[in-house]
């Protein structure tokens, strides 16, 4: 083990160093490397600001997730999956027409969901009325409560 100034042993060693990169290898967060290395994480950013050229090289190893995620995905469309092909057009084909249209309108350009604003003051009505503990007559009126409070403790 090396020692820093303070004559310490340093936690940075090779093989300290050698779980960082496998962690971030595999796109774990800084968080998650330091724990997985059982060092703090300010013990990693101060071994970053000393050490040139291991934080280009940190992002870097934390950019390789995703670029084997698009290997994987180039070679799957290659082998012929079509539901991938589709896939992929959809997201990054968008400027050539290949994404995916939503309905934002309903018909003639008209409200997919009316607006049915008495209706919904109705429904507002019928589910207060049943809070307050109220039952519903069958032409969607509050009944009457049974009795009074007065009536009910007797």
């Amino acid at each position: 083990m090396s020692s820093n100034p303070n004559g310490r042993p340093t936690k940075m060693t090779k093989e300290t160093i050698g779980i960082l990169e496998e962690a971030f290898l595999n796109g774990a967060t800084d968080r998650e490397a330091c724990f997985q290395a059982s060092i703090s994480i300010q013990t990693l950013y101060n071994y970053g600001k000393e050490n040139d050229g291991f934080l280009e090289r940190k992002e870097s190893l934390k950019e390789m997730t995703k670029y084997r995620a698009k290997i994987n995905v180039s070679k799957a469309i290659e082998e012929g999956d079509k539901g991938l092909s589709q896939w992929y057009l959809e997201r990054k084909g968008k400027d050539e027409g290949f994404s995916t249209r939503i309905e934002q309108t309903g018909a003639d350009g008209k409200e997919l969901i009316p607006d049915n604003s008495m209706e919904m003051q109705e429904l507002t009505k019928q589910l207060n009325a049943i809070h307050r503990g109220a039952s519903i007559t069958g032409d969607g009126e509050p009944a009457s409560t049974v009795g009074t409070e007065a009536q009910n403790k007797e």
